[in-house]
């Protein structure tokens, strides 16, 4: 009997410039977040991302002379479910696993100072435009609109303070689940007992690292799913080997032999759930302005899932949702797997599992 998953991408960020260069997504298995099918062979941007999300009456509305997201308004963008400006309280990581770039932040106690320990929106799978609650990060109430950008920079009067970091009044993505906006998201056929290939992309600016998750659907569906019940599937990399192209074209056919092979650098201490595995965010030169790569793991799909997960058939059909975490805070510098959390993979129909991506990054 074929058995659903639900597939998700979590991202941990600090502040953040632009999208492309610090801000990361699955792109393959498909994701809710896709409107067409994605296949491995083609570039990030391709699957037509972004979902058009119901408009409150009271939206932004750029005549005011503020500043409005266009993936809040708009259809939504690769990158729009996420949790913003979310840390962890103690880091855990060894030292080994910063690189020069962001070892100074962990003092900041961002995500990936202690990988999977960051609170996050939408049991793991993010809010649209990350800031459910506002842009006001002390407690006051954030009288802009639905919409509104959220400054990467406290300094308002920064020349970066307009860039759009995520927006305020989106909700989570559980609760636009029980109003049915993911029922149609793409299946993805996995076979247990199988190793599977996993594709993401982003810029690499904030580094950190990641994970990936299973997660079973309960009865009540989608909107049920919960972030502890991905940390109990956590899924394991396969051998030391993963492989990042750069400057992929976005939507054309990519060339095989262009993907770069490398060691990675994988972590289980000080990570949580605690022995779990992940990935440190490796790129193969100094990352400069404008630079983009797609990034691609082998993942272990357990031929004897915990009965908590699935125990029916070999076929397992994903449905993926695309989340992600970030410390979104005051500092020059970008974020999207960076921060105090990480985001999972969410599950479709009762009683089939889900798959979860986490990111964590600096």
């Amino acid at each position: 009997m074929p058995v659903k998953l639900f597939q998700s991408v979590a991202l941990v960020t600090l502040t953040f410039l632009s999208q492309t260069e610090g801000h990361g997504f699955m792109y393959y298995p498909s994701t809710w977040n896709h409107l067409t099918e994605t296949f491995p062979e083609l570039g990030p941007k391709q699957g037509n991302p972004g979902l058009y999300m119901p408009i409150p009456d009271d939206h932004c509305d750029e005549s005011t002379g503020i500043e409005c997201s266009v993936g809040g308004l708009n259809q939504g963008s690769t990158t729009e479910w996420w949790t913003n400006h979310t840390f962890n309280s103690n880091p855990t990581l060894p030292s080994e696993f910063y690189d020069q770039e962001n070892e100074k932040w962990r003092r900041y106690n961002h995500p990936w100072g202690s990988p999977g320990s960051a609170p996050v929106w939408g049991e793991g799978c993010g809010a649209n435009g990350g800031n459910p609650n506002g842009c006001n990060y002390d407690g006051e109430p954030d009288p802009n609109p639905y919409g509104t950008c959220c400054p990467g920079y406290e300094d308002a009067n920064s020349k970066n303070a307009r860039k759009c970091g995520g927006y305020n009044g989106g909700r989570s993505a559980m609760e636009h689940a029980a109003e049915g906006l993911f029922d149609n998201a793409i299946e993805t056929t996995w076979t247990r007992g199988e190793n599977t290939e996993v594709f993401w992309a982003s810029g690499g600016r904030h580094r950190g690292g990641y994970a990936y998750r299973l997660c079973k659907v309960p009865a009540g569906g989608i909107s049920k799913v919960t972030e502890q019940c991905f940390q109990d599937g956590h899924l394991n990399f396969v051998g030391t080997t993963a492989w990042i192209y750069k400057h992929p074209k976005l939507t054309e056919t990519l060339d095989p032999n262009n993907w770069i092979e490398f060691e990675t650098r994988r972590v289980t201490e000080g990570t949580n759930p605690p022995g779990s595995e992940w990935t440190m965010v490796t790129l193969p030169t100094k990352r400069k302005k404008g630079d983009f790569y797609s990034f691609k793991d082998l993942v272990t799909v357990p031929e004897d899932l915990d009965s908590k997960l699935v125990d029916v058939g070999m076929a397992l059909r994903l449905l993926a949702c695309v989340g992600a975490a970030s410390a979104l805070t005051l500092h020059d510098f970008s974020a999207k797997p960076i921060g105090g959390g990480d985001t999972s993979l969410a599950a479709i129909a009762g009683g089939k599992p889900a798959l979860v991506v986490n990111v964590a990054s600096l």
